[in-house]
């Protein structure tokens, strides 16, 4: 596995681990506020590399990925915008994969869901760790949240959970959460309800448990992650071949 390169696309730096090869699955990985730091950043790279894998990932830690302009962005428009609309075609002519899958965590895990959500058939494969689905619930006491909507219902309106497509949605998804992180997990297993009802295949792992150490849980369930964006990319490559 290569160290770390940059790119910089419409103002925003760009991480990026591994071989881009042309013809192989690429990532997309969305940060959250405190991840990943250089210990999760080995975690990472040593996962990539076992699975062949290269990843892409905006510095800009400090966004919750939603669907409305955030405050402190270098673009106008939404961060689901930009990425959708600047940084996957970007990813779709400079690096040519065969298939992009993308992966977050927390905030990132949340923005995650929404972009394969809005935009499967760009993104058809995606992993969330610990994604803050429900972040309405947290809108009054986030500085970001408040300045963006008035309310926890115009919130609401935005989550992922709310803009599920009955009939166009990622074949492959997987999230997870730790029981005791209630921001995360309440909004992980209403989607599992949603998704089970609808018959939407989906993979969660909602009951194994760190007793609320995040780090510990992050280090823990990274590795099943990506191993799930591996094999599933694989099998978006490899039915595209067909």
């Amino acid at each position: 596995m290569s160290d770390s390169t940059d790119a910089n696309i419409g103002g925003v730096a760009l991480r990026m681990w591994g071989l881009m090869s042309p013809g192989s699955p690429c990532l997309l990985v969305l940060p959250d506020s405190d991840w990943p730091d250089e210990r999760h950043v080995a975690l990472l790279q040593s996962r990539l590399a076992k699975h062949s894998l290269a990843a892409v990932m905006p510095r800009l830690p400090g966004l919750w990925w939603l669907s409305r302009p955030e405050p402190g962005t270098p673009f106008e428009t939404s961060p689901l915008a930009f990425l959708a609309e600047t940084v996957v075609p970007w990813m779709q002519s400079e690096l040519a994969p065969a298939a992009i899958g993308v992966l977050g965590v927390g905030r990132g895990g949340q923005g995650a869901m929404q972009l394969a959500y809005r935009w499967p058939r760009a993104v058809p494969v995606v992993a969330a760790v610990a994604p803050l689905i429900d972040f309405h619930l947290l809108q009054r006491d986030d500085p970001v949240l408040v300045d963006v909507f008035p309310n926890s219902e115009a919130a609401r309106q935005e989550t992922a959970t709310l803009h599920l497509h009955p009939l166009n949605w990622p074949p492959h998804q997987w999230f997870a959460a730790d029981p005791v992180d209630w921001d995360a997990f309440i909004g992980c297993d209403r989607l599992a309800s949603k998704l089970s009802s609808i018959g939407i295949p989906f993979t969660s792992v909602l009951r194994d448990s760190t007793g609320g150490d995040r780090e510990r849980y992050r280090s823990e369930i990274l590795p099943r992650a990506v191993e799930f964006l591996a094999a599933r990319l694989s099998e978006v490559v490899q039915g595209a071949a067909r």
